[in-house]
């Protein structure tokens, strides 16, 4: 037997509207969907009125009145028998206006669900929550940016497409996070973004402007859309002695590539930033336009180019010996086989586990990628033996494949001398594209050791080898130490002697010293003034003796020549530390110095930053969105690397 008892309820309508806490306020309530306020003694009819008008939603019920429910009338009634899951012991019921319900319920213990039936009777099956039925409150306003802001920076950080909020599935994932979360659409996502992007300008444009000097990378790329970019980045040191580094600009540009429209372009991007006063170097690749291009700016600009890129023309022009570039030829064609040939790789997969040595798959080399030539020649030496069982497997490799492959013992020796002359190289490479460090000042030193230590031949050096060695320390002198690269020369060194790892790499060659101790005397006492004035506001209260006597509180001389020569007859620091450390520590004794140090220090000695660039670039301009707006890619490129999302 069943009956009605009567449950207190909360009217629901309050889930959507918030009553005021301040003193103000208390007599009103606010919809948490709009932000509008109501006035209410309690009713809640206004309420549900405006829920219905401006939200689109209905109550469906008389939420004021009370529900009923329905409990077995048993003698024995226990919690125990409640809480049973297999008797149907509590089944709700609301009250419709107008409506009574049949309170003559059809039970069967052997089954778990029944159906409401038309005239009312109600059945063991739950029915739905009213919330779930007739009410879902609304996204808040706040609540509403919230979400869409992390979903801009969502997009912006992984390089999404802006098309990812019209997709079927990131719909339905909303959906079951949060159902009434109003996904914006592309258009929105895109304001978003480019209100994101200028945010995020201002605090680079910020932190630039509290750089005192500034070098930049450029280059130029072409899109799979077939469309010209050119990049710019900005390179710096911190008064906390932090080097940093930002990508101010990856944008269109349409006009042919001519010496003036770069340097027109480049001269409009630093305007923009604020930087053509500060800006002192630009490094760039080998390319004549971009040479004439900065050459033709402001003298105080000085044109660098790329390290890296000059390195790997002096490898490529060594490696141009017939014999060696046969040989090379015949190792592409190797890696190619097993990069085409399924059968080939699986077999050599299973030849690495039988001879227990780690799965490693064979590298191609590739033109426009540095030192691929040395790391396609490393693998395929390390894989040689499992390489080598696989080509004489007649059931992976036919006869005359394996024959067009075949490299003789003197051939495998020769390349694993190439390898070992070729490494430098490659660890030269890596150690200049940093970016955490300056790598300006190694570029002198690592050219002196090279030179002494990796370019001399040997007496076991294979006679081919002795040619490659012969024509790289050709190369060196042409590329690096003659005098048509004076400028870059005297940067270098500049560089090197402000660096307490390499100063003393001079020593052995005083003309060279000598020429280097005017011109920073000639700098220290352009910036004299200035440095003296920075000291003056520090120090301010400074006794007569102190003018008279000006002396340090070692009691040694502080002017311009003294401060240079005690740098200098310090001990060099080891060349594993980092010098803007050593700076930190030590800036204060020499005030002068450390200014100059700050600005040649912070020039990359490589384009590499800009190269990385247009790898992110690359990831945002695929061959699946090759018609975004080349000023939607710069915004994305821009917070990908400046933007502490």
């Amino acid at each position: 037997m069943y009956s009605y008892f009567v449950l207190p309820t909360v009217n629901m309508i309050w889930t959507s509207f918030t009553k005021g806490n301040e003193e103000h306020n208390k007599h009103l309530v606010f919809c948490n969907a709009c932000g509008k306020s109501f006035k209410t003694s309690g009713s809640t009819g206004t309420l549900w009125n405006h829920m219905r008008t401006k939200h689109n939603i209905s109550d469906g019920l008389s939420h004021d009145k009370p529900k009923k429910r329905l409990l077995e009338d048993d003698d024995d009634d226990n919690d125990n028998d409640l809480q049973n899951s297999s008797t149907p012991s509590i089944e709700t019921a609301d009250i419709y206006d107008n409506k009574s319900i049949n309170t003559e319920v059809s039970c069967s213990p052997s089954t778990s669900t029944t159906e409401v039936s038309e005239s009312g009777n109600i059945g063991l099956s739950m029915q739905p929550k009213i919330t779930e039925m007739f009410f879902s409150p609304s996204v808040s306003i706040k609540r509403q940016e919230q979400i869409t802001d992390s979903l801009v920076k969502f997009i912006a950080k992984d390089m999404l497409p802006l098309s990812t909020v019209d997709g079927v599935g990131f719909v339905e994932f909303m959906n079951k996070i949060s159902p009434n979360y109003e996904i914006p659409s592309r258009f929105t996502i895109k304001r978003k973004i480019q209100g994101l992007y200028e945010t995020e300008k201002h605090k680079v444009a910020t932190e630039i402007q509290n750089i005192d000097s500034i070098a930049l990378t450029t280059d130029c790329w072409t899109s799979k859309a077939m469309e010209s970019y050119i990049c710019v980045t900005a390179h710096g040191i911190t008064k906390n002695w932090k080097i940093v580094n930002y990508i101010i600009t990856t944008e269109l540009m349409d006009e042919r590539h001519t010496s003036i429209n770069l340097k027109d372009k480049l001269v409009d991007i630093m305007k923009e930033w604020e930087i053509d006063t500060k800006t002192i170097c630009i490094v760039h690749d080998n390319a004549v336009n971009i040479k004439n291009a900065v050459t033709a700016m402001a003298p105080n600009i000085k044109s660098r180019t790329c390290f890296a890129h000059s390195l790997q023309l002096c490898v490529n022009k060594g490696l141009e010996e017939n014999e060696i570039k046969r040989i090379l030829i015949t190792a592409s064609s190797i890696v190619s086989h097993f990069k085409h040939s399924t059968v080939a790789i699986k077999a050599l997969q299973v030849a690495q586990k039988k001879l227990k040595m780690p799965e490693k798959k064979l590298i191609q080399s590739v033109k426009t990628r540095w030192n691929s030539i040395y790391a396609m020649v490393e693998r395929l030496i390390e894989s040689r033996q499992c390489v080598s069982i696989v080509l004489n497997d007649r059931n992976t490799t036919t006869r005359t494949t394996a024959i067009s492959l075949e490299l003789g013992e003197s051939k495998w020796e020769l390349l694993e001398q190439l390898v070992k002359v070729l490494k430098p190289f490659d660890l030269v490479t890596k150690v200049l594209s940093s970016a955490t460090t300056p790598t300006i000042s190694i570029v002198h030193p690592i050219l002196k050791s090279i030179a002494q230590h990796y370019l001399t031949p040997n007496e076991s050096d294979l006679h081919k080898i002795k040619i490659l060695k012969e024509t790289l320390s050709q190369e060196f002198k042409v590329r690096f130490f003659s005098q048509m690269h004076s400028d870059s020369i005297f940067l270098l060194n500049i560089a090197s002697l402000l660096d307490p790892r390499y100063k003393n790499v001079f020593d052995d060659d005083s003309d060279i010293l000598i020429t280097l101790k005017d011109f920073i005397m000639h700098q220290l006492n352009y910036e004299d003034s200035s440095v003296n004035d920075s000291i003056n506001q520090s120090n301010s209260m400074v006794s007569a003796l102190d003018i008279l006597f000006p002396q340090n509180e070692n009691g040694e001389d502080v002017n311009q020549q003294n401060e240079l020569e005690k740098y200098l007859k310090e001990n060099c620091i080891n060349k594993n530390a980092c010098p803007l450390t050593w700076w930190a520590e030590n800036g204060k004794r020499y005030p002068m110095i450390s200014k100059l140090a700050k600005k040649y220090l912070c020039i990359p000695s490589t384009s590499t930053p800009s190269e990385r660039a247009f790898s992110t670039a690359g990831n945002i301009i695929t061959s699946k969105r090759n018609c975004l707006a080349g000023e939607t890619a710069k915004w994305l490129i821009f917070l990908s690397h400046n933007a502490k999302l």
